[in-house]
């Protein structure tokens, strides 16, 4: 049986041509994952330098509030000045007395 001349075989070259482009779009999403990649891998430093410093703050921020807390208790039991004035009047009047007599 003889070959038919109009029978059109299958081209390689437009095979190869959609293989190589299917290769090329590959090799972009790749390069393209890769750079996200080192993005998000950036991304993730600096959200975790930042929660560290945010924590240092945190920490900060409790022991500033415990000292005003103790400056706060302390100055309420100190005497005022009025309190102090009051009793050196009356320390100089007893002073007086006990000279006088």
């Amino acid at each position: 049986m003889a070959k038919k001349k109009n029978m059109i075989p299958p081209k390689k070259d437009s095979l190869e041509q959609a293989y190589s482009g299917f290769t090329v779009v590959l090799e972009d999403l790749h390069a393209k994952f890769d750079v996200f990649g080192e993005n998000l891998s950036s991304l993730v430093e600096r959200v975790t330098a930042l929660e560290q410093l945010t924590e240092q703050q945190s920490e900060d921020m409790r022991f500033v509030k415990e000292e005003l807390h103790l400056i706060r208790y302390e100055l309420k039991q100190k005497t005022s000045l009025s309190d102090l004035q009051s009793l050196d009047r009356r320390v100089t009047r007893l002073e007086r007395k006990i000279a006088a007599q």
